[in-house]
């Protein structure tokens, strides 16, 4: 239900594909690699090889010490405002994987987003088979996998979640964090195959290692997707 087609789950490997080059680069190898090269095999996302580079690549090498420290932000952020020059930093780096950052400035924007994240988590929520695999994926953090909660508490968590639809309480909160984040921006790409989500992913993979170098963190609110 949350991810029928496994866009999200491909934009991920194309994440992980992105660590594969930063991790290469920093032990001076070259990376080359073909973006789904079988079009019978839709399990297949990619063929990579690796080589001693004759030229590094030190933008992506310093990017290296960010892929431990990264991590996805849950809560509200610092109402401090983020330099011009990183942002750039953030747009050049989608660019350069052939996608597009836009970063909302206008407040009749960032509105419009807000209210569509608040929507798209009461139709999420209002759903019950959505509600049952959220429900599903509520793990003890020992399980390696899922969202993390409490050993103790993931039976009471996931009767929960299963039982009520909590879409007008999350979608508040949500677009509270919409409203109040110091930038509020859209990672796009201008197709939508598998190949696209790969691009996707790359992209934002280089974007949060470049944020996290800049001392910045990030969430998502991709429920209007």
């Amino acid at each position: 239900m949350n991810d029928p087609n496994d866009r999200e789950l491909t934009i991920s490997c194309g994440c992980a594909l992105m660590n594969f080059r930063v991790a290469a680069a920093h032990d001076g190898l070259g990376v080359t690699y073909k973006i789904a090269p079988d079009s019978n095999d839709e399990d297949l996302l990619a063929v990579i090889a690796f080589d001693i580079a004759e030229v590094s690549s030190p933008s992506e090498a310093e990017l290296f010490q960010s892929i431990e420290g990264r991590r996805t932000y849950r809560k509200g952020f610092e109402s401090r405002e983020v330099p011009k020059s990183v942002l750039q930093v953030l747009t050049d780096a989608a660019v350069k994987e052939g996608t597009w950052f836009q970063v909302l400035e206008s407040e009749e924007k960032r509105q419009e987003v807000a209210a569509l994240v608040s929507e798209g988590d009461a139709i999420q929520w209002s759903n019950p088979s959505w509600r049952r695999e959220l429900a599903a994926w509520m793990h003890p953090s020992h399980r390696g996998d899922g969202l993390t909660v409490p050993g103790f508490a993931a039976p009471i968590a996931q009767l929960i979640v299963r039982t009520f639809d909590m879409g007008n309480g999350v979608g508040a909160k949500d677009k509270q964090l919409a409203d109040e984040s110091p930038i509020l921006a859209v990672l796009g790409s201008d197709g939508d195959g598998i190949a696209d989500w790969l691009e996707t992913g790359q992209a934002l993979q280089r974007i949060l290692l470049n944020a996290h170098s800049n001392g910045l963190q990030a969430s998502y609110l991709n429920q209007p997707i």
